[in-house]
Formats: C-alpha cells, structure tokens, sequence
C-alpha cells in the first residue's frame, strides 16, 4: 500500500459537521431527474408530459453519446418538464406512484468474471449510472467510446460536508468489492485511495486500497490524487468515482435493478442537528430540509459540497451527483469600518484577522464577500493552496486575456476544480469559475 502526501492542502474549519447517525427519508410524493446538474451532458427527452415510467426506465438520453441514459428514480408519471435558458432541459418531475420496476440481468460473482468488458459497458450506459464516472482532464460525463486508462477510486471525500465513508460504507462493503470487481473489467489499472487513518482502508479493505493519502482538502479528491500518484501522462484522461458510487453499481449489478436511495449528508452552520440522511434519489429539498433549520434568517441551500456544489434553492431537488445539502446564512450585514477591527471572530487564511490566532475553531461562515468586485493584489494565497501545482493568478491572467496557449501552458487543465484558490482570494475573485468555464469552452472546440 502506497503512500501519498498531497502539499498545498487546507481545511477551511467550517462548523455543522454531520453526526455520525443515518435517519431515512425515503418516503417522497415527487422527485426530479435533473440533467443540467451533469456536467457536458446534452440531454434529449424520451418520455412527455402524462407518461407513466418505471424505476429505472429511461426518461432521458445524452445526444453526443446516445447509449448513456438517465433513468427514472422511482415507478410514477412524468409530472412536468422544466426548461432553462434556451431551452436547457433542467429538470423532468415525476410524481411517485405504483412499484413497477426495470430489471436487468443480475450477476454472482462467478457470472460476472465470464463477462466481456464491452457487454458490462452496455449494461452500465443503459444502467443511469454512467455519470457516475467524471473524466478527466475537463471534470465531466466519461466518453462512452474508447479505452479507460486508468479508474480513480476515492473512499474518502474530504470536501464540507461530503457523507463520512464509515456511514456510506456501513454493511456495504460487499457491494463496494463487487462494484471494484467490474472496474477492473472496464480498465487495467484501477486505483483505489483512501485517507491516511481510515479504520476501514486499514482493516476491512486493507486489501483494495492502494494509496493512503495524507493531507487535508482536497488531498482525497481523486482529481487531486490522480494528477499527485498517476505514473505517466497517460492518466491525464483518466476517469475517476466516489465510493458510494462504486457501491451503488455492486448493487445494480447483484439485483438488476437501479438502486434509488443514497446517503446524504444534511450539514452546515445553520443545520439544528446536523447528520447523514438516506433519501431517494432526486428528493425535494425543501422536503428534506423542512424542520431542520434554523431559518431566523436567510439561507443558501447549497446541494453538494460547501465549494463545489450548487446554489440550489429551497425549491429544486437533489441532482444524481450530489451527495450533501450544506445550509450557510445567505445574507449578512455590512460592518461599520470593518477594515480596522482586529476580527478576533472572523475567520481569515491571511492571518489579516485576530482569529487566525484561535486555533482548532469551527467557523459560521456565511455566503457575503465583504464587497464588491475587486482587482488582483498578487497575494500569491491561491498558489499556496493549489494541489496541483497551479499558479492560479498568471493563469486567470491568460484566461482573462484569452490566451488559450498560455492557459494550457500555465496548468489550465490540471486544475481539479476543487474552489480552494476562490475561497482564499482576499479579492474574492471567482478563479474556479474562470477556470471551469475556460475548459468547458475548449471541449466545445473539440466535439
């Protein structure tokens, strides 16, 4: 078992982590298949308003990559479908009802080691679990064609607040092998990492994981750990899953059916008891969160991870990726000279605030930036927390002047996208969202 220590890693200290302790909320009226929530996908309909569908019954296709399908949740009719900025499918509503089901062919493990990798592949894009798979370098829906060079396994997910791997792997370790036994019939190298004290990579899966990883966020991201331990550029176009992914096709695969709950975390500053929650898959989060919070003031419901995930809003739903709904106060008050106080309660990575001084403390953060839009100051933070050795202010510059060469040249798609270099930017520019948006525009060159 290799070793990794990732440098440039920090942990952001944010308050309302999840207890320990799972509650069920799989009794939903209505869920939503939300195809804007994958990135790169283009979504074409194959059912219309009235229709009635079965869990696991496709409701939609990708149009670049027809064999990849998104699938109904749950058996119930198509309620609505809602549509976007030009036209962007957002979201399809399905109203629960009956208990019709979509079967495949189930699998022992005896079965599945006589299966060719091109039958499992087909049986994974029919599956709606293909966008399980994020492709590197440019973070999105894995090709459906060609070869994988390498899978990126990640047990842990450092991120605020991602679902603790003890709880997600909790009598689920069978399923997690069986999911591995298939990724190593899609790829020949198959990676698994998890973090450096993880009792279960040390105990019960000591024999899977390959790479402890030391260091804090986002040190256990597998973009982090496949641009940190891959042996040649040929991993450059890995792809890379989270354990409760991998988990969920050992389920697919020993039933034949989709398997529509996941384990969320339900976190944040503003979460009254903040703890892991097993929901259907595509739930309403108003649902989710009803009771739960203390909203004496404004909210920001943020579905995923604190920096990565998306402002989602009371009224929307959970998103096939997204494994956390993290609650922050969504308005502040502006302070009074603020600029001169010693801020022995604010939280600060400059150390330009007495707090840097207050040790282990869990910090409220809120969704202000103190401001309105301001320049560069050439603080050289985001170098500092970047673990893959971007400089991401000369990078901005060339994304900023259009410079692609230079963008490419200067890491462009090196960066995981894990929100750190934003999150410590005392100019609070939004350098991942540059980033992220400068990448998108160079897949769409090359489709």
């Amino acid at each position: 078992m290799k070793t990794l220590k990732v440098p440039n890693t920090y942990d952001i200290s944010l308050s309302g982590a999840p207890s320990l302790t799972v509650s069920e909320f799989l009794s939903v009226s209505q869920v939503a298949v939300l195809p804007s929530t994958i990135s790169h996908l283009k979504p074409k309909l194959t059912v219309k308003i009235g229709d009635s569908v079965a869990r696991g019954q496709a409701v939609a296709f990708d149009k670049l990559s027809p064999e990849v399908k998104l699938v109904s949740p749950v058996s119930g009719t198509v309620k609505d479908i809602v549509y976007g900025q030009k036209r962007r499918l957002d979201a399809i509503l399905i109203s629960c009802s009956g208990d019709a089901v979509e079967t495949h062919s189930s699998y022992t493990k005896d079965t599945l080691n006589s299966l060719d990798a091109a039958t499992l592949k087909q049986l994974l894009l029919k599956s709606g679990l293909w966008p399980s798979f994020v492709a590197l370098p440019f973070m999105g829906l894995a090709p459906a064609e060609g070869d994988v060079p390498a899978i990126y396994v990640a047990v842990n997910d450092d991120e605020p607040f991602a679902p603790h791997a003890s709880v997600v792997l909790k009598g689920k370790q069978d399923q997690f092998r069986f999911g591995l036994a298939a990724l190593k019939k899609l790829s020949k190298s198959v990676v698994v990492s998890a973090a450096m004290g993880n009792e279960i990579a040390g105990t019960a899966l000591s024999d899977v994981v390959d790479v402890l990883v030391e260091g804090k966020y986002p040190a256990n991201q597998p973009a982090t750990v496949a641009y940190n331990a891959k042996p040649d550029a040929t991993h450059n176009k890995a792809w890379t899953i989270k354990c409760q992914d991998v988990i969920a096709i050992g389920e697919f695969l020993s039933t034949g059916v989709f398997p529509n709950t996941r384990v969320i975390a339900l976190a944040g500053p503003k979460v009254k008891e903040p703890q892991h929650m097993r929901v259907t898959v595509g739930s309403p989060i108003k649902d989710v969160v009803a009771g739960r919070c203390d909203d004496s003031v404004a909210l920001r419901y943020i579905a995923g991870g604190v920096l990565t995930g998306r402002n989602a809003g009371l009224d929307s739903y959970l998103g096939f990726n997204e494994n956390a709904i993290n609650v922050l106060q969504d308005e502040f008050d502006s302070e009074f000279m603020n600029f001169v106080g010693l801020g022995p309660k604010k939280a600060t990575y400059s150390r330009a605030y007495l707090g840097a001084a207050m040790g282990a403390k869990k910090w409220d953060y809120h969704t202000g930036v103190n401001g309105s839009a301001r320049d560069c100051v050439a603080c050289g933070y985001c170098a500092e927390v970047c673990s893959v050795g971007i400089l991401p202010q000369f990078l901005m510059r060339n994304v900023v002047a259009g410079d692609v060469d230079e963008s490419l040249a200067h890491g462009l798609l090196d960066c995981s996208e894990c929100g750190l270099c934003t999150f410590v930017c005392p100019s609070k520019i939004e350098l991942t969202d540059m980033f992220v948006s400068q990448k998108t525009a160079l897949l769409e060159e090359t489709r």
